[in-house]
């Protein structure tokens, strides 16, 4: 399982480097510690969240069943965390 884990979690973090090496194209400024802190949080999400999945793939017999469950459990964090709201209507800081 921890290869599975260990996998997992490295995919996720060379996808959201690349995505962080693209950041400046569209104005976003980065400094070197910015850089390093944000890919220590990429790899610790993509380990923890990567984990989390293979357990909850350990306990269910079917593959139908997996996939509702991980929908019930991601969509909430999905949309609670921002990414389908307007900005224009967050207050400005």
């Amino acid at each position: 399982m921890s290869g599975k884990t260990l996998g997992g979690a490295s995919i996720a973090t060379v996808q959201g480097t690349i995505m962080l090496a693209l950041a400046p194209l569209i104005g976003v400024r980065l400094t070197w510690l910015v850089v390093v802190e944000v890919i220590g949080l990429e790899l610790l999400m993509a380990v923890t969240m990567t984990a989390f999945g293979v357990f909850v793939a350990s306990h269910i017999q079917r593959m139908e069943g997996f996939s509702v469950v991980m929908q019930l459990l991601l969509f909430p964090m999905l949309f609670l965390s921002g990414p389908c709201s307007r900005s224009t209507a967050c207050p400005a800081g």
